[in-house]
């Protein structure tokens, strides 16, 4: 049993997304409710930034890429981009 299984998580793939579930790990409590919420475009918007990680718990999310440290001038680009993941995953 690993991890996730511990706390209810399933690991979610997509059909015809084999390159998307090789480079990313879903996991969640209810693939259906995730697979209508990750459709195409937030899927597409993912794939083209494959050191993004989203983790999410009720309506909280963290947005981050791992060893990498954004310079203050960088900040406001980094908003726009978790922003804009955000609005796709609202928007089914």
């Amino acid at each position: 049993m690993n991890v996730g299984q511990r706390f209810g998580l399933t690991r979610v793939t997509f059909d015809g997304r084999e390159a998307f579930n090789r480079q990313f790990v879903l996991l969640a409590r209810d693939a259906v409710k995730m697979r209508g919420i990750f459709t195409d475009r937030a899927l597409d918007y993912l794939s083209d930034r494959p050191d993004t990680v989203l983790e999410s718990r009720g309506r909280d999310t963290l947005f981050y890429r791992f060893g990498k440290l954004s310079s203050s001038k960088a900040v406001p680009d980094f908003l726009k981009e978790a922003e804009g993941l955000l609005d796709l995953l609202q928007r089914p």
